[in-house]
């Protein structure tokens, strides 16, 4: 009877710690163990806290943000994105900024997984992509 609505600032995906924060006629909203947002909170309001774990299977898809850093070359951006998409990915949202001038750049995906296994696996085939440098999940900073 409790509305539960995903974290926007980590986007927790089935597989990560999780734990909950419940509000008085807001409901639940889920973080991952790792978000700020819990850091921040967690001990101004304690009681709020709630221990939750995933269902076995949620069935659906999940927003994560991925970062990709990789050698500023003429198609890298259509290698990655064939890399995902080879993975069975869908990307939801793409951008690119150089700020790093020159040799490399990075690349900023928003894609959809069903669970951290599946985040891992796509992982472990953009590592294999020429030209990709290093690959990390990110966080919406607060």
């Amino acid at each position: 009877g409790v509305a539960i609505e995903l974290a926007a600032c980590c986007k927790p995906i089935p597989g990560d710690p999780i734990i909950g924060l419940l509000r008085k006629d807001q409901g639940m909203r889920i973080h991952t163990h790792s978000c700020p947002a819990v850091r921040k909170s967690r001990s101004a309001e304690p009681q709020n806290w709630i221990r939750v774990e995933w269902a076995p299977d949620p069935g659906q898809l999940f927003d994560v943000r991925i970062k990709v850093v990789a050698k500023n070359m003429r198609g890298v951006l259509g290698r990655v994105a064939t890399g995902i998409a080879q993975a069975g990915i869908n990307i939801e949202f793409v951008s690119m900024d150089n700020k790093r001038q020159g040799y490399f750049a990075d690349l900023h995906f928003l894609v959809q997984v069903g669970s951290r296994q599946h985040l891992a696996s796509l992982m472990r085939a953009l590592r294999r992509v020429p030209d990709v440098i290093r690959i990390s999940r990110e966080q919406e900073l607060l």
